[in-house]
């Protein structure tokens, strides 16, 4: 330390080869956001952040990299997380380098605790949905995704044919030499014979990220959720009693699916909300009849937009 002045490599230093970089800064910071809910008060939720400028200046030695973390905590720290606060972050980004970089990145990501209630009881409780905000600015362009995680359950249809095909089988061995059957003897039949085989149905996950019009009113992550939701019909529940339990059973029954069966349900529920510019669905099956997993993927398949 000189006259009392720390060294700062990052500015009083040149770079040995002159390139320009696209990104720099820093993952997985911890850092709370502040979230609201429609109908609840604004509350502090623990968050992971992403947070990245381009490097345009090919001889500089580095970004300023506390900068970046200095602005989350500043503005983070006041102001709710919407689509408004993120352009902030990103703006204030590209200011505190100085003319350094051109671009910057961001990505807030954390577990959104909401209250759900059973299929048919009056039970609640609490699922957490992974969701992340993620935004990026280049000179005047704006872009703002927004990325969900649905647990789900899914019923295969061919399991659920063979199973069928068993059951069959088996009704019409065992009455092979009636001609009549009392409606009783069908009935303690079932009883013995109904799950003589059931399908497999295993645990789903569907991870779908959106793009959203920044001009029009954006919907917040229970909005999306309720819609995906609504459109696979057999999500994962909380807090059951017997009741819901039969009801989550019927459904599962109503709505076999393949992962292919299951994309396509998301893709259209997604078309119906013009709100979403572009979108990208990777659905994973956790094949309970196999060791590894069943996976389907979509896109909206606009010019330039999002690719696998």
């Amino acid at each position: 330390m000189k006259n009392g002045v720390m060294p700062d490599i990052s500015t009083e230093s040149r770079a040995e080869l002159a390139m320009k970089l696209d990104q720099v800064g820093m993952s997985e910071i911890e850092m709370p956001v502040i979230l609201k809910v429609a109908g609840e008060l604004p509350f502090r939720i623990p968050a992971k952040i992403s947070a990245f400028v381009s490097l345009d200046e090919p001889q500089a030695k580095g970004i300023h990299m506390s900068r970046l973390y200095l602005s989350l905590k500043e503005i983070l720290g006041s102001e709710t997380l919407s689509l408004k606060t993120t352009k902030h972050i990103l703006q204030k980004f590209i200011k505190d380098q100085k003319g350094l970089s051109e671009r910057a990145y961001l990505k807030v990501s954390f577990e959104l605790p909401i209250e759900r209630k059973a299929l048919k009881s009056d039970q609640i409780g609490w699922r957490q949905y992974p969701v992340f905000l993620e935004g990026q600015l280049t000179g005047e362009k704006l872009a703002i995704n927004m990325g969900v995680q649905i647990a789900y359950s899914s019923t295969c249809p061919c399991s659920t044919a063979l199973a069928k095909q068993l059951i069959v089988d088996e009704f019409q061995n065992d009455f092979k030499d009636r001609e009549i059957i009392k409606n009783l003897e069908i009935k303690e039949w079932l009883k013995q014979k109904a799950l003589l085989a059931t399908p497999h149905a295993q645990r789903s996950y569907a991870d779908i990220k959106v793009k959203l019009d920044i001009n029009a009113i954006a919907p917040d992550f229970v909005e999306v959720i309720d819609l995906v939701e609504e459109e696979l019909k057999t999500v994962v529940q909380a807090a059951v009693k017997r009741e819901d339990e039969q009801e989550f059973a019927r459904l599962n029954g109503e709505n076999n699916m393949f992962c292919e069966d299951a994309c396509r349900k998301i893709k259209k529920a997604l078309n119906s909300d013009q709100r979403f510019l572009d979108y990208k669905i990777v659905v994973s099956h956790q094949e309970s009849l196999h060791p590894h997993n069943a996976v389907s993927g979509a896109v909206k398949g606009i010019e330039g937009g999002f690719q696998f």
